[in-house]
């Protein structure tokens, strides 16, 4: 039995051939209730170090739990050859003053001052 057969037998087993349906009440987890298992996101400062133990940038990732923040970051590369230093997660107010270019890279010296600038900024005004 091929992938697609098995697909079309499931399929007919849930909602029957010729039978009209709608996709927010015939699912087995309705619209409703999948929206209470959406998760808040939140932004985490992650540091990282080189391992003669000198500075090698932040990442700023966004998760919903800091291990997955450190797995997304693992995935996508930016902490090849560094060591996991230490992570924060920002509150609301700093989390809006941070670029959407700026999350999810390995940010340089400059890129955390112009960042660094911009949420003082926000909170002296």
């Amino acid at each position: 039995m091929g992938a697609g057969a098995l697909f079309q037998s499931a399929h007919r087993s849930i909602i029957p051939a010729g039978v009209p349906h709608n996709i927010g009440t015939d699912c087995r987890v309705s619209i409703d209730r999948a929206g209470r298992y959406i998760e808040a996101v939140s932004l985490f400062w992650l540091n990282y170090r080189h391992p003669d133990g000198g500075s090698a940038g932040v990442t700023v990732a966004e998760a919903p739990a800091l291990i997955q923040a450190r797995m997304e970051a693992a995935v996508a590369g930016l902490d090849v050859g560094l060591d996991f230093a230490s992570s924060n997660e920002h509150d609301e107010a700093s989390s809006q003053q941070i670029p959407a270019e700026m999350i999810g890279r390995l940010l340089d010296d400059r890129d955390l001052l112009s960042l660094q600038r911009a949420i003082m900024a926000a909170f002296t005004a």
